[in-house]
């Protein structure tokens, strides 16, 4: 598999993940807000970070 195409596949992931958001509020709702928004923005954050690292990885080779 090339890490374009891996790229490709971690992008759809992240918009599927963007549309499952409300869903998955929904699902953390018990919780603090608060804690709740925290869990999805890190989970956000590694997303971003893997693709920008697979990005360099696809331009180093």
């Amino acid at each position: 598999m090339t890490s374009a195409s891996r790229l490709i596949r971690i992008a759809v992931i992240a918009v599927n993940m963007q549309r499952s958001m409300p869903v998955m509020r929904l699902l953390l709702m018990p919780l603090s807000k608060g804690i709740a928004a925290i869990i999805l923005k890190l989970f956000a954050d590694v997303m971003i970070y893997q693709a920008t690292r697979l990005a360099f990885k696809a331009n180093a080779s």
